[in-house]
């Protein structure tokens, strides 16, 4: 008669069941033309300038529980000018997955989602690369228009948490110059408290203990009334 596995058992079978997939993930990725970043569980690549990040997460805390892929883009030049708006422009040094692990990243809506099929290490692996594969064909055999990018957003947004897209929503609508409804938004965010990101203006990194920290909605209002965007309607 069999005996239930203790708590502990259960989490030592995922760790090394986690660890032999990101083993097997290193060596299948290997010459695919993506770069791994497999501590987060994801693969990057600029695709004719499309930031392209597909990920590959477990559906449940199962030993060995199945797992899904999902791919999520957004123009290359989204962090850049968030970046730019939050005084962290150094951060454009930084490898290309960045854009995906790091703590002041825009985050975009899935472009496409596919349950996996086994859950062996090795056959993970392969049907991981083969879903980059087919990834990498969707977004360039239909190279997704910054305006197309804006509406993606705004659908997701009404399925999801507010909050879970405002930052690209507002970077996207000021990479296509759509200054009012960027002002709009970012106004609206500033009064429902929608941003995630704090920062400071860069007058005040050197003595930023003496000044509030200033939220993404405020700094990027900052930004455009600096620029001349002002985006108000007269």
């Amino acid at each position: 008669m069999s005996t239930a596995l203790s708590k502990r058992e259960v989490n030592a079978l995922r760790k090394e069941h986690r660890k032999a997939i990101s083993q097997a993930m290193k060596v299948a990725l290997k010459g695919s033309g993506w770069r791994p970043k497999i501590a987060y569980s994801l693969a990057s690549k600029d695709i004719s300038g499309i930031y392209a990040a597909c990920a590959f997460e477990f559906c449940s805390a199962e030993p060995k529980a199945e797992m899904k892929f999902s791919c999520r883009i957004k123009s290359m030049s989204a962090d850049p000018l968030f970046w730019e708006i939050m005084h962290l422009s150094g951060n454009e040094s930084q490898p290309l997955n960045f854009r995906s692990s790091g703590a002041f990243t825009c985050y975009p809506p899935e472009l496409i989602n596919e349950g996996c099929e086994g859950t062996q290490p090795d056959v993970v692996a392969a049907n991981f690369r083969a879903f980059l594969s087919r990834a990498h064909s969707a977004v360039e055999e239909n190279p997704a228009s910054m305006v197309e990018m804006i509406e993606a957003v705004r659908r997701a947004q009404k399925r999801t948490n507010k909050t879970d897209y405002f930052t690209i929503h507002v970077i996207e609508l000021l990479l296509e110059s759509r200054w009012p409804e960027a002002r709009a938004m970012l106004e609206h965010g500033l009064e429902q408290n929608l941003s995630k990101f704090f920062g400071y203006y860069a007058d005040e990194q050197a003595d930023f203990q003496r000044h509030p920290r200033r939220s993404f909605a405020e700094m990027a209002l900052h930004w455009m009334d600096q620029k001349g965007y002002s985006g108000r309607l007269n």
